[in-house]
């Protein structure tokens, strides 16, 4: 209830340094006044399969989320 999984997979001709990876809690209704600040997390790109060097994937692990919040 407080983690989850985020995975992407891009297209990119040029290496990846790194992603920059952004989450905040979203502003459900109109008694939230605006979203949460945003939190960021650098994220180092694994290293490349020979077979699929312009498909990059990435998968991170979020947690110590707020329960039942819509991020």
């Amino acid at each position: 209830p407080d983690s989850y999984k985020i995975s992407w997979e891009v297209e990119s001709y040029s290496p990846i340094i790194e992603y920059m990876f952004k989450y905040r809690k979203a502003r459900y209704n109109s008694s939230v006044p605006t979203p949460g600040p945003w939190n960021e997390m650098m994220v180092k790109p694994d290293s490349g399969d020979a077979n699929q060097r312009f498909q990059h994937r990435k998968q991170v692990k979020l947690s110590g989320l707020a329960s039942a919040t819509t991020y």
